[in-house]
């Protein structure tokens, strides 16, 4: 797998020069793309609950480790 073509694996522009951010300002930021979470699980809720309804009826042999 090629982690380089993953967006959650590439760097986010406006962290390319941390350690020349202040402390606020690094935090800041932090705290800025913390608040996009809700939002992104939010907008895939619906497939999660589907996937959830869905998943008593999967065979015993799927749900064993």
């Amino acid at each position: 797998m090629n982690l380089g073509a993953l967006v959650s694996e590439t760097r986010h522009p406006d962290s390319m020069a941390l350690d020349t951010l202040s402390t606020l300002k690094m935090v800041t930021l932090f705290n800025q793309q913390d608040r996009l979470v809700p939002e992104a699980i939010a907008a895939e809720l619906p497939a999660v609950a589907a996937a959830i309804y869905r998943a008593p009826a999967a065979p015993a042999h799927c749900l064993r480790r």
